[in-house]
């Protein structure tokens, strides 16, 4: 039998640690209703209701549910460099680099949900502020991915940056035209299983990935 959510009063959240905390309630409560129903089915209402707050207190944390997902995105942007940091090590063979970036960032479905449309439809709907704030942790994060690169791969930091804002475009423009396929191909026609049956995603990132690391030297 499904439990009622915690009901909270936000309007005694005064203090800056519990209204802190509040948002972190909030933020967790989104990622479950994300899971659950997608970018496109993420909605105000039903995430208050998971987080057993009202809509009028929902919105005293977050404008509208553009500004949720952004705060989701970077969480899990920043949670995914902190991983990248603990399995990457100086000087490593390209391959198991390129390896390391497309397998940490793909067990993240939630973020590599959210990365694709993190420009257009996140911060093209939050208010000025919300996007100034998103800019500059963005900016720190990708400081933070050059750095891991110049590290691995044993690049000057500023060519680094670029190289990881490239790999990271590769990444996600590999993860969405060759997605894995969610059927059993062999039971369809033998056209449509030599289009599915191409080449694996993580491999065709490391292929691309290897040539554009090679020329950045």
């Amino acid at each position: 039998m499904a439990h009622a959510p915690p009901q909270h009063d936000f309007r005694r959240a005064r203090s800056d640690a519990q209204k802190q905390e509040r948002r972190r309630d909030i933020l967790q409560a989104a990622r479950l209703h994300l899971a659950e129903v997608g970018v496109d089915g993420f909605a105000m209402a039903p995430l208050g209701k998971a987080a057993g707050v009202s809509r009028a207190a929902l919105y005293l944390y977050f404008a509208n549910r553009e500004e949720v997902l952004l705060a989701l995105y970077l969480e899990e942007t920043r949670a995914w460099l902190d991983e990248l940091a603990q399995i990457t090590t100086a000087d490593m063979a390209v391959d198991d680099y390129l390896r390391a970036v497309f397998s940490s960032a793909t067990r993240r479905p939630l973020f590599m949900a959210l990365a694709p449309r993190a420009t257009s439809l996140l911060e093209g709907n939050v208010a000025v502020e919300r996007l100034i704030e998103s800019k500059r942790l963005s900016a720190t994060l990708v400081d933070t991915a050059g750095r891991r690169t110049a590290l691995a791969l044993g690049r000057p930091l500023e060519r680094s940056v670029q190289l990881a804002l490239a790999l990271f475009a590769l990444m996600l423009g590999v993860s969405q035209t060759l997605r894995e396929p969610t059927v059993d191909i062999a039971r369809l026609p033998p056209d449509v299983q030599a289009q599915l049956a191409g080449e694996p995603p993580i491999d065709a990132f490391v292929r691309i990935g290897r040539w554009m690391v090679e020329g950045s030297r």
